[in-house]
């Protein structure tokens, strides 16, 4: 006789899912992760991880979905924390980048590309919706005009680099990070070279 797990139970299991997968995305990549290595993280069997998602895929895409969603709600709070545009340009920066369950540099278009290829097309049609949106919404945030797009893009890049090398110490990458988010927040915000 299976057992009858409650709503409760339910939530709690999909958010350890949720936890796990972030986690391993960020350990991994997001093509590396296995059924497995979710299930071994939550303590679930293969059968239970097909009761909450169809597909290794649906799995990760639902996960970075709901993750970016978080991230758009902290940073609609620091837009109305009362900071100088360089300070909230900043604080936006770090969130969206560098917290601890952000997985922007852990992502990148072809792992996305990827991810979408495998999906049911009604999720590839949600997702071309929804990332013009988002996309929409953070140059709003952010403040960036056209004009500097493409520099704020290599500027992430660098980001990316910094974030991810495991060559120096944790206090020199940590300084490093914090000179390129300044550097970063002068060049969008309205407050240049304060």
């Amino acid at each position: 006789m299976p057992k009858i797990v409650s709503e409760e139970e339910r939530g709690l299991v999909k958010d350890a899912m949720y936890d796990a997968t972030i986690g391993l995305i960020r350990k991994k990549g997001v093509r590396k992760v296995t059924v497995d290595d979710i299930t071994e993280a939550v303590g679930i069997s293969k059968g239970a991880f097909y009761m909450y998602y169809p597909s290794k895929e649906v799995c990760i895409y639902e996960v970075l979905k709901q993750n970016e969603k978080a991230l758009f709600a902290r940073m609609e709070e620091i837009m109305q924390q009362d900071l100088r545009d360089r300070e909230r340009c900043a604080a936006l920066i770090r969130e969206v980048m560098l917290s601890q369950d952000s997985l922007i540099l852990f992502l990148s278009p072809a792992d996305m590309e990827i991810l979408l290829r495998k999906l049911p097309v009604e999720y590839r049609e949600r997702e071309a919706k929804k990332s013009d949106d988002y996309f929409k919404r953070s140059l709003e945030l952010l403040k960036v005009g056209n004009d500097k797009m493409e520099a704020v893009a290599m500027l992430t890049d660098c980001l990316s680099v910094v974030a991810s090398n495991e060559m120096f110490s944790e206090r020199g990458k940590q300084e490093a990070l914090d000179v390129l988010v300044m550097a970063m927040a002068d060049y969008i915000s309205k407050e240049e070279g304060v």
